[in-house]
C-alpha cells in the first residue's frame, strides 16, 4: 500500500476516502508559491462544495472531514504549503469550539454527599475508589505504581483519622 493510500485509508467516511483518491494527487505537487496556494485553495473550495452536496453545511458538520484532510496531507508531508490553505480559518475555528467551551464553563462541580454510601452500594470501600480514580488520572495501571499509590493514601488516611479525633 503506498503511502497516500496508507494515509488516506485513516479517513472515518468512505465517500472521502474515495474524493482524496480522484482529488489529492492534483494538490500534493503544489509549491509554495502564491500559484501553488491558489490551487490548494481551489481544492479546499472543491472539498467543502463535496460536503454541501452531502448536506453538510454547518461549520461543525464540516469539522471531523476538514479535520481528515488535514490529517491526511500532513501523513504525507508535515510541512505541506496546501496546509495553509486546506481547512478553517482561526475565526471559523473559534466558532466551532465556542459553543463547547461555554457548556464546559457553565457546569458546576457538586460535591459528593456520601461517599461511604456509593462505596457500599459498590461493594467497595472509599479508599479503593479513591485509589482507582488517582491510578485513572495519573494514567498509572501497572500494579508497583497502584502499591504505591495504595500505600502513600494509606498513611494519609491514618494521619486524617489521627487528625479527626484531635478535633
Amino acid at each position: 500500500m503506498s503511502d497516500i493510500e496508507n494515509a488516506i485509508s485513516t479517513c472515518s467516511t468512505s465517500w472521502l476516502r474515495n474524493l482524496l483518491r480522484k482529488e489529492l494527487p492534483k494538490v500534493l505537487g503544489v509549491e509554495d508559491t502564491p500559484a501553488g496556494h491558489q490551487q490548494a485553495q481551489a481544492f479546499d473550495a472543491l472539498v467543502k462544495a463535496k460536503m454541501a452536496a452531502r448536506g453538510l453545511v454547518s461549520l461543525r458538520q464540516q469539522k471531523n472531514p476538514i479535520t481528515d484532510v488535514r490529517r491526511v496531507i500532513k501523513a504525507i508531508d508535515p510541512n505541506h504549503p496546501a496546509l495553509a490553505d486546506v481547512g478553517f480559518s482561526k475565526a471559523e475555528w473559534t466558532d466551532i469550539n465556542l459553543p463547547a467551551e461555554e457548556a464546559v464553563a457553565g457546569r458546576v462541580a457538586k460535591p459528593i454527599e456520601n461517599p461511604d454510601e456509593i462505596a457500599t452500594e459498590m461493594g467497595t470501600t472509599p479508599s479503593k475508589i479513591v485509589k482507582d480514580a488517582i491510578g485513572q488520572y495519573l494514567g498509572k495501571t501497572d500494579p508497583d505504581s497502584v502499591a504505591l499509590m495504595a500505600r502513600r493514601l494509606n498513611k494519609l488516611e491514618q494521619q486524617y483519622k489521627k487528625l479527626a479525633q484531635l478535633v
